[in-house]
Formats: C-alpha cells, structure tokens, sequence
C-alpha cells in the first residue's frame, strides 16, 4: 500500500489499537488454482504472539478459501475504518487562498503474514468462546456459548474452519490533512447528523421547538469538541466560530 511520508505510521501499538477496534477484516490470498480470492470475517488479536502480534478468525467449511490459500507465500488482511467524502468548502484555507480540492479521508490497517487454517474442534470452541465474550461483554446481559444445547454447538463448530494470520509487517494509511481541519470535519459531520436527526422528528410528527432547531446542531458540536476522538487532536474548532482557525483554541 502506498501510504505518503508525511502520513506514515509506524508504531504497532497504535496499528494494534485500530484492528482491535476495527476487527472486520478482508482476508485476501493469491494462489495459481483460483488467483486472488477474499472472505469477509470478523478477527481476535492476539498482541502477545509473534514479532507482530497473531490475528484467528474462521470460515465456512463450504468456503473453497480453505482449499487452495496454502499455495500463496503470503496473505494479506484488510481492516478499514470510518471514510467520507471532504468537500473543499469546509477548509479554512478556501477562504484564505482557495488552493483546496476534494479528497477522500479514510484510514485502514494492512496485515501481512502468514496464513494457516486449523481444523480442530477444541480451537474452534476456545475462538469462538474469546470472539462471542468480546463482542457480547458490554452487553447489560451477555450471551454465552453454553447458553446454546451442546449438540447444537457441536453440529455449527463441524461446519466451519479456524483462520490465523501470524503477522511478519503492518501497513497504515491514517486520515489525510491536519488535526484542525480533522476536528472541524469531525463537527461538520455531527452538525449534520443533528440536523437530520432533527428533520426526521418533524417527518414523523414530532414537532420541534424553534430554539431547538438551532441548539441541537451547536449541542452536537460540543460534544463532539469534548470526545475522546477529538480531545487528542492539537487544534479544536470553536463551535461558535466554525471556520475561523485564528480563534480556535489549542489544547492544553
């Protein structure tokens, strides 16, 4: 992947991070019988395995992936996480100069590694039991494997196949342009979903207030401005200026 230098990221930690948030994978091999092929499938991160940490998941044993993958040298999965259109006129520069064009913010973690498939009944029920616990944990009442019948559970385990990518490199793209126009991006997006939302309401018969109609965005925007995603960031954007940078404030 070619990931310009001024965007490089090299620390495995933060790559680590993004999968573990972002687990939906493409697993994605070349073979001579069948060329390139993917399946789509959510993935467990093993960080204290290999040099680059150890990534399971698993397929339907109907899936020909299984079959022929063990040709390739080396495997590759594709996490991606949020993406959205830019349009130039949210960037405080087209006021200042106009040298602006549209771009395509994205950010995506490639893993290479190589790639073995384990058909063991024991491996499959631990996978699942790990992958089941960190998707159901924050739930106020989980579901658990052994809350389905045991002959069930045997009958599904023998119709699929384990999948584990040991990691040799990762590869970043991470969101393009700087933290300020990151920032003011990010609160355009909610003022926009707050005005949707609010749009909704009215279609549904739910009158909304005329104040409201302007405090939603403007509550939406703070906090946004107070989020995790956004306290990180050098620059914040003043909701009551928008697209001034001279009179946002830097973070302490």
């Amino acid at each position: 992947m070619y990931v310009p230098p001024s965007f490089l990221e090299t620390d495995p930690v933060v790559m680590h991070d993004f999968i573990a948030a972002h687990p939906f994978g493409a697993l994605i091999t070349s073979s001579a019988s069948a060329g390139l092929f993917a399946t789509h499938m959510p993935w467990l991160l093993d960080r204290s395995r290999g040099t680059h940490g150890v990534v399971q998941g698993h397929i339907a044993r109907a899936n020909p992936h299984h079959g022929f993958s063990s040709e390739g040298p080396e495997a590759l999965v594709l996490f991606t996480g949020p993406d959205a259109y830019v349009t130039p006129s949210w960037y405080p520069t087209k006021a200042l100069h106009g040298k602006v064009v549209p771009t395509w913010n994205y950010v995506a973690v490639h893993a290479y590694g190589r790639l073995r498939f384990i058909d063991d009944r024991d491996f499959m029920m631990h996978h699942l039991d790990l992958l089941t616990e960190r998707h159901e944990g924050d739930r106020a009442h989980p579901w658990a494997m052994h809350d389905a019948p045991q002959e069930f559970l045997d009958q599904l385990v023998k119709a699929v196949v384990g999948v584990e990518l040991e990691i040799t490199r990762l590869e970043a793209q991470p969101a393009n342009r700087n933290t300020f126009t990151r920032s003011l991006v990010c609160w355009r997006e909610m003022h926009n979903i707050a005005v949707a939302f609010t749009r909704l309401r009215e279609r549904c018969g739910i009158k909304t207030p005329e104040h409201a109609r302007v405090e939603q965005p403007r509550r939406a925007a703070a906090f946004v401005a107070r989020s995790p995603a956004v306290q990180h960031l050098s620059w914040r954007v003043d909701p009551a200026t928008r697209t001034r940078p001279d009179r946002c404030r830097r973070l302490s």
